[in-house]
């Protein structure tokens, strides 16, 4: 999910992120993950961090 640059500063990531945190499907998880390049501070208000192992972390990008 993402909001678009026109309306970021408006509260819509605050409120998506709290929709997600809140939903009775996710209760219980233990682990959630995301992946984000500039809306760190959002989501470490509601207890993201930085992965504790990230040499454990990988990823694929495009075709082999």
């Amino acid at each position: 999910m993402f909001v678009l640059p026109g309306h970021q500063g408006t509260g819509l990531g605050k409120w998506m992120i709290q929709c997600v945190m809140a939903h009775p499907g996710l209760q219980g998880l233990r682990r959630m993950m995301l992946v984000t390049s500039d809306a760190h501070g959002l989501y470490a208000r509601h207890s993201f961090a930085a992965s504790a192992h990230p040499e454990r972390i990988m990823e694929r990008l495009g075709k082999p």
